[in-house]
């Protein structure tokens, strides 16, 4: 017998067994780590829950004037710019009127003169007239007749006296250059002068000197547009509230407003109005109403047109308990999910030890993202991170537990 040969073979049979030892525990330890939860999870917090609407908007002021030309005519002179304050009744422009104005101008001046020419002598020839009949050299009724006439000719030299002061009240004209002028002093009309209507920034002005602009106090033509003044001292923000959201809009409701020209700074405003009737974006199915948001802070760093987020806060709690949204599950009953705005009841996953059990919270206000726990949880109490995703695994395991109970052992082998 070669006891050499058994030797060896020995020494390859506990080499064997010991490589089997060491990848049983490797596989044993490779299935615990498989068998460990990596379910993540989530600690109850402390803070604030808040109910917004986040939207965007443009800087507005509150009220802007256009400005039109009186007159039709060339530009001669300008005398504001983009950007700048002006007064009211400051000359923002000069403007050369056309020749049928000037000639409309003209002949009232002319109607003017004559007519009080022709009140005058209208004036002594009733007189005389009256003299007359009082030493009983003509009637009554020649009186009655001059007096008549004196009436007509005073009518329509009122008349044509109140035609002339709204030409020159349209052109800027002051009476002592009226006269002037009708006296020969001066030939053709003025050039007209436009006034600023209200003091305010200059917020734009579309026309230069040379250009032919067109009055805009006939009824029948629009009118060249000279100059837009805004009162800086009002600014709103206007913005497009989908039908969505529009419901639980209201005046008063305070406004966070972040302006893109100065994203740390935020400045505050509440909403003003909200307009009746909505309109339908072209292109689209939506149905927007324009919300008009007072901006409270005023600073002169905001000017209009500036792009802006808003966010209408709709409610708030300040240091209060909460979760991520996707840590409560909410689930219904049979018939309450068919009631619009009603709640059902709210669940989470509270780790206790290794295993999540289900516990039922009570929950205030709700957002987008958190959720306020009123009762059932502590602080810093942890829970599974994904509610619904905790739910599915749980009701597999369960299933696999109802299947493991309908499938009988296996039978033992008989010729062990």
């Amino acid at each position: 017998m070669n006891f050499k040969k058994i030797g060896r073979g020995k020494k390859i049979v506990i080499g064997v067994a010991l490589l089997a030892a060491i990848g049983g525990g490797v596989y044993f330890n490779l299935k615990q780590e498989k068998k460990k939860d990596l379910t993540e999870t989530i600690k109850v917090k402390r803070g604030s829950v808040v109910d917004k609407l986040t939207e965007v908007g443009s800087i507005q002021l509150v009220r802007t004037i256009d400005v039109k030309s009186t007159v039709s005519g060339e530009i001669i002179s300008l005398g504001a710019e983009a950007g700048d304050f002006v007064h009211a009744g400051q000359v923002l422009a000069v403007i050369a009127p056309d020749a049928s104005q000037t000639l409309q101008l003209y002949n009232n001046r002319s109607a003017v003169r004559q007519g009080q020419a022709d009140l005058e002598q209208a004036s002594r020839d009733l007189e005389r007239k009256k003299k007359l009949m009082e030493r009983k050299l003509i009637s009554l009724q020649e009186v009655e007749q001059a007096q008549q006439q004196f009436i007509r000719i005073q009518n329509t030299y009122r008349l044509n006296r109140l035609e002339l002061e709204m030409l020159e009240t349209k052109a800027n004209i002051t009476h002592e250059e009226s006269v002037a002028n009708a006296d020969g002093e001066r030939g053709g009309m003025d050039n007209v002068r436009i006034l600023s209507p209200a003091s305010g920034i200059v917020t734009g002005r579309p026309v230069e000197v040379g250009e032919v602009v067109v009055s805009g106090i006939s009824t029948n033509l629009m009118g060249t547009e000279m100059f837009q003044i805004g009162d800086p001292s009002e600014l709103i923000v206007k913005a497009d509230i989908s039908e969505v959201d529009v419901g639980k809009m209201r005046a008063g409701l305070p406004v966070n407003i972040v302006v893109d020209a100065y994203p740390d700074t935020t400045f505050k405003g509440a909403v003003l109005r909200i307009a009746p009737v909505g309109k339908q974006k072209q292109g689209t199915t939506i149905v927007s109403f324009e919300t008009e948001i007072q901006v409270i802070d005023r600073d002169p760093r905001l000017r209009q047109g500036m792009s802006c987020d808003i966010d209408v806060v709709f409610s708030s709690r300040d240091s209060t308990l909460f979760l991520p949204v996707e840590a409560a599950l909410e689930v219904f009953g049979q018939d309450e999910g068919k009631v619009k705005g009603k709640r059902g009841k709210f669940f989470v996953y509270r780790k206790e030890g290794e295993d999540f059990v289900q516990k039922e919270v009570t929950v205030g206000l709700e957002t987008g993202t958190r959720v306020e726990v009123t009762s059932g949880l502590g602080l810093d109490d942890e829970v599974a991170a994904d509610a619904e995703k905790m739910r599915k695994k749980k009701e597999e395991e369960q299933k696999k537990k109802e299947r493991e109970k309908k499938t009988p052992p296996k039978a033992e082998n008989k010729g062990k």
